[in-house]
């Protein structure tokens, strides 16, 4: 129902625009807590302790308030009691009051320095192993390598395939290097890489 924002304006007299995002907001929170589109004009959800329990469990500071406050002004254009628009109003203020501390709370840690320098120190590593390969020179031995020589030489071939993956957040956490036994005992029959 694409109209909602009519009744906001109507009621209280808010620029149309403003009021198609409390609408918007409005609409999303009770499809996300009712599983079904609003219909009713009446905004008769937002009094129930369903919503509340909803809108006070948000754990995003910012997404808390501001569907409190679209929430607040839906009460206030629906003419909702004192002690419902209270509740509401208190989760909204607790929220701003949470934000603005964790604004002030100072300057938040980034895992790097400058990503762009990590992530060419993490693809070039291969170099670095090759080097220990070229020096050693294992390329040479063949099949004849020990324990330590195998260990660089799979460490090379790790690295090598991460520095031609493009970046991702923790896709390939779980990745492991599996023996021919294991592979066959898994009961794959062909490349899958899963």
């Amino acid at each position: 129902m694409s109209e909602l924002f009519r009744v906001i304006v109507a009621a209280l007299g808010r620029k149309e625009r403003t009021a198609k995002v409390y609408a918007a907001t409005i609409r999303r929170i009770h499809r996300e807590v009712y599983k079904k589109e609003l219909e009713d004009k009446t905004f008769a959800f937002l009094r129930l302790r369903k919503t509340y329990n909803y809108v006070s469990k948000i754990v995003n500071l910012t997404r808390r308030k501001n569907a409190a406050t679209a929430i607040l002004v839906g009460l206030q254009a629906t003419k909702a009691g004192d002690k419902v628009v209270e509740k509401f109003r208190a989760i909204m203020m607790d929220s701003d009051r949470d934000y603005q501390s964790f604004l002030t709370s100072g300057q938040r840690k980034r895992p790097f320095a400058d990503a762009e320098k990590a992530l060419k120190l993490v693809t070039e590593l291969h170099k670095k192993a090759n080097q220990e390969i070229t020096a050693r020179r294992l390329w040479d031995v063949g099949s004849h390598v020990s324990s330590d020589e195998y260990k660089v030489l799979m460490a090379w071939i790790y690295l090598k395939w991460i520095s031609a993956l493009p970046p991702r957040r923790l896709e390939y956490s779980n990745t492991r290097l599996v023996t021919p036994s294991e592979y066959s005992a898994s009961g794959k029959t062909e490349n899958c890489y899963e």
